[in-house]
């Protein structure tokens, strides 16, 4: 599934280690040529509180902004992460849509930050 998805157009894979220990993962590629989509993401408990999430957010924004062709970045969450909604939050990202899927803590929150 990952392969397919990230086949056909570029992409960004970053991983994160701690004390020799794979941690904190995040996945995007291109959506168009001006929009990136940061697909995937998380930090294992163990890593957590460490500012990996912080670092990895980053690193995949500073690539983004490099490629010089994209202009937004769009991410999607859920209520039921909320450390995940405050980091957006906290680096500049907005609510740009919700979906409702099941219950509230599994509405899905579409996330925008113009680069």
């Amino acid at each position: 599934m990952i392969r397919l998805r990230l086949a056909h157009q570029p992409a960004l894979i970053l991983v994160a280690e701690y004390q020799q220990q794979l941690v904190g993962v995040k996945v995007g590629y291109a959506l168009s040529e001006q929009v990136f989509y940061s697909w995937l993401g998380g930090v294992l408990a163990c890593g957590r509180g460490l500012g990996i999430a912080q670092k990895l957010l980053e690193a995949q924004e500073a690539w983004v902004m490099a490629q010089s062709s994209y202009t937004t970045i769009n991410v999607k969450s859920r209520n039921c992460f909320p450390a995940m909604v405050r980091l957006l939050f906290r680096n500049g990202y907005a609510i740009e849509k919700m979906e409702k899927k099941g219950q509230l803590r599994d509405y899905r929150l579409g996330f925008t930050k113009q680069i």
